[in-house]
């Protein structure tokens, strides 16, 4: 399955759940994660989605470093399971 896939059926997944999903844009910032999740409770999540073989580019890393930084949490998921996995219920 190809990332934009695997973006694309965790979107629609955590939708259905009831979380608040947006699609990152990378235009005026290289490296930002894919998607922002917003939780009901009001917990947002920034997740960076690859296949299992992706590569998370050093630009990516710095950038999730950042928002860290500044208390957000970031993850670099490969699955729905892994999506799933690191949100708050």
């Amino acid at each position: 399955m190809r990332e934009a896939q695997l973006q694309q059926k965790i979107v629609k997944h955590l939708r259905t759940l009831g979380y608040i999903v947006y699609k990152m844009d990378p235009t005026y910032q290289r490296g930002v994660p894919d998607l922002l999740v917003l939780s009901p409770g009001g917990v947002s999540t920034f997740l960076e989605v690859k296949t299992p073989t992706g590569r998370v580019s050093p630009i990516q890393q710095h950038v999730q470093s950042q928002l860290r930084g500044q208390g957000f949490s970031t993850h670099v998921i490969r699955s729905l399971a892994d999506a799933v996995d690191v949100l708050p219920e």
